[in-house]
């Protein structure tokens, strides 16, 4: 504010700084708009390739990033990453979280094999730069293992899985949003290789921690209650549908149809073997028609609606 009241416009270096702040406070809109008007100035302003338009670059796809908004952030990740490697070179630790962050995108948007070879080339530096207890490498190895799972490579994935929960808890402790990230792909991961004993024990774990860390980890919660009652059915055992409505409330709330679709899913599994047939298969039909629309056929939420749906 100083800086500004000072004549300095919108004070470039300040911004990156002051917009992860407020992302983490969860002023997104506000931190979007700020980001906005630095880039315009900055383009306007800065030679082409000063490293300060790469970082606002980066931070506003970042923001769109932790919006949903995938297909905007990219182009601008790819940008700043072009940047970075003119201005850094390829080796380098700021061009490699950049191209990280484009490896976790396109994962997210289920280009799985594009995120699988950036993340491996990430990795392959971060181990020789960092070494493989660091939580930079951690974040890759998590990366690659959530593109591995995603092309239902489940065994391939779990030594990486493991290997970022290890580094996470070691870092940030048990109750932290890294450790459930791990603990919840491991599970996912070994529930895909039925072993049902392990799966039970990471995701009993991911559901404990993001417990703890309400009400800001509300999205995770549903994500793992309902992985947790996918395994429950899956080992045959008795189970109540009462967390599949309470994931499905969630998504709902903030309007996101993937979390929608794939809680209708879990759902309508769980009222089919309650011999609620009628509205287990509403369920499992809604739910099949919102995941090929969002986020479409490839994924493994659709391919098991799918396998539910065939099943009927």
């Amino acid at each position: 504010a100083r800086v500004r009241a000072a004549g300095g416009g919108l004070a470039h270096d300040y911004v990156v700084p002051y917009t992860s702040l407020l992302h983490a406070v969860g002023e997104k809109t506000r931190a979007e708009a700020l980001l906005q008007d630095a880039l315009v100035e900055a383009r306007e302003t800065l030679p082409p390739q000063h490293p300060t338009r790469a970082g606002l670059l980066a931070q506003l796809s970042t923001n769109y990033m932790r919006q949903g908004r995938l297909a905007e952030a990219e182009p601008l990740l790819r940008e700043a990453l072009a940047l970075k490697r003119q201005v850094y070179g390829d080796d380098h630790p700021s061009s490699d979280l950049t191209a990280h962050n484009l490896a976790q995108n396109l994962a997210d948007q289920g280009r799985w094999r594009e995120a699988e070879a950036i993340a491996r080339d990430v990795l392959a530096r971060s181990l020789q730069r960092h070494g493989p207890d660091h939580p930079r490498t951690a974040a890759t190895q998590s990366a690659l293992a959530k593109a591995l799972l995603g092309q239902d490579r489940a065994a391939e994935s779990e030594p990486y899985w493991r290997a970022a929960l290890a580094t996470a808890r070691a870092v940030f402790g048990a109750q932290d949003n890294a450790t459930a990230i791990s603990s919840l792909g491991l599970g996912r991961a070994l529930m895909a290789q039925a072993r049902w004993d392990e799966a039970a024990e990471a995701l009993d774990e991911t559901v404990r921690v993001y417990t703890a860390l309400l009400p800001h980890a509300a999205g995770g919660l549903a994500r793992a209650r309902l992985e947790r009652l996918r395994l429950a059915l899956a080992r045959g055992e008795t189970a109540e549908c009462e967390s599949a409505r309470e994931s499905l409330a969630h998504y709902e709330s903030i309007g996101q149809p993937m979390g929608i679709g794939y809680a209708k899913a879990v759902l309508g599994e769980c009222l089919r073997r309650r011999g609620e047939r009628e509205e287990a298969d509403a369920q499992i039909a809604e739910a099949l028609a919102l995941l090929r629309a969002t986020p479409g056929q490839d994924w493994p939420e659709t391919r098991y609606a799918l396998a539910l749906d065939v099943a009927r």
